[in-house]
């Protein structure tokens, strides 16, 4: 099969990959079954949804960052594969799972190379897979990473991955993934999109610059311009009769009397644009001390009202202005045009992304993971992301702050 450029939605996503670490407990005699049932399942995936066994690479013309996807053929069976790798750490992972577990899954437990691998995509460097899995073996349990590239898939899609691979650990087929990879995004006539259109002639800067939130990034590795600070993550559990009851007070507030949306689209591919919601700090301030009170409601309706602006017109806005930028790697968020500086803080959340999910896997303790963690390369910038939690659990929520 020839070479696939990459949709133009997908060149505008974070050059990485989402790294999910799912912790289980596990029976420390049984890793070779676990191994060779996780990889059957892989075969199984990957005949059923070859995009997924794919490589990304860019053009040979070293002109464009643009990117093409092409399958990856294991050189023993000429199959389609998805990497998978396995390492016994038993005696050099510094947490037994115990250990772990008694620490609520201490962030700095997952940082570094070890759940971080490479992911950029390159001239110099080799073609980077689309999805890959390791499997870390620790005393008293079993770490299963699951990297899945930005370029391909954005939050939700990784959770439709996720559960296709446990589906087929229990002997089931998957049936929720797309059979092709596929997001496109068409473009009605509007004077916007016409505006940009002819702006193709134009510089990077005028292009980007019709559509507010985005900017353009540095030359060379295109990289946000992050201030070194000496920073560490931690975890925070908001209790699930806290988050019932925030919800019901911004329900309350709400004259439509429905509860805040967990809706996600259906499709697969990267589809992510940004609503801009710009609140003093005052605001902020009051929402954090007075959590039941107009403070949070307020808040929450500047949030609602940022996503409303959100229409056919929008998207098609956006699309267009990427289609028209010479260097997509390039097209970047206001945030990420740096520095970052104190007053910088960067929300997320990844709360319905696959956390309930049952698996099936010898030695596996639960069919659940205890928790899930992101595999952090640093600590680079003021960040919070709310964890995967099963719909009826308490939340988690990963911050980054500086060391006191």
């Amino acid at each position: 099969m020839e070479p696939q450029r990459l949709l133009v939605w997908g060149h505008s996503a974070p050059r990485s990959y989402i790294r999910q670490i799912f912790c289980f407990p596990f029976v420390d005699g049984k890793s070779n079954d676990a191994y060779t049932h996780l990889r059957t399942s892989l075969r199984k995936i990957a005949l059923q949804y070859p995009y997924l066994t794919e490589h990304l690479r860019l053009k040979d013309d070293h002109q464009a960052n643009v990117v093409y996807y092409s399958p990856n053929v294991d050189t023993r069976t000429h199959r389609q594969s998805i990497p998978f790798e396995t390492l016994d750490a038993m005696d050099s992972f510094p947490w037994t799972y115990h250990q772990l577990k008694r620490e609520e899954f201490t962030p700095r437990a997952f940082y570094g190379d070890l759940f971080c691998p490479a992911d950029a995509i390159t001239h110099e460097g080799k073609p980077v897979p689309v999805l890959q899995l390791r499997a870390v073996h620790i005393t008293g349990g079993l770490l299963l990473s699951i990297f899945l590239h930005h370029c391909i898939a954005d939050g939700d899609c990784s959770r439709l991955v996720l559960e296709a691979i446990a589906a087929h650990t229990r002997g089931n087929r998957a049936a929720k993934l797309h059979t092709e990879l596929k997001l496109n995004i068409p473009c009605p006539p509007t004077a916007a999109l016409a505006q940009i259109r002819q702006a193709k002639s134009r510089s990077m800067d005028e292009i980007v610059n019709t559509c507010p939130g985005y900017a353009v990034l540095p030359a060379g590795n295109a990289a946000p311009r992050y201030m070194p600070r000496n920073r560490e993550g931690k975890i925070f559990v908001i209790r699930l009769e806290k988050l019932k009851q925030l919800q019901k007070s911004l329900r309350d507030a709400d004259s439509s009397n429905t509860a805040p949306s967990t809706h996600v689209a259906n499709y697969f591919g990267y589809g992510v644009t940004y609503a801009i919601a710009v609140a003093p700090q005052a605001k902020l301030k009051t929402a954090h001390e007075f959590p039941e009170a107009e403070g949070l409601r307020n808040l929450a309706s500047t949030i609602s009202a940022a996503f409303k602006d959100i229409d056919e017109e929008f998207v098609s806005t956006r699309t267009a202005m990427l289609e028209a930028c010479p260097d997509l790697k390039r097209v970047g968020v206001m945030i990420d045009a740096g520095p970052w500086d104190p007053h910088h803080y960067h929300y997320n959340t990844w709360r319905f992304f696959g956390a309930d999910a049952e698996w099936d896997v010898p030695g596996f303790l639960s069919s659940k993971p205890d928790a899930i963690r992101r595999g952090q390369s640093d600590w680079t910038f003021g960040a919070a992301s709310v964890m995967l939690a099963r719909k009826e659990a308490d939340g988690e929520a990963k911050g980054t702050i500086d060391r006191m």
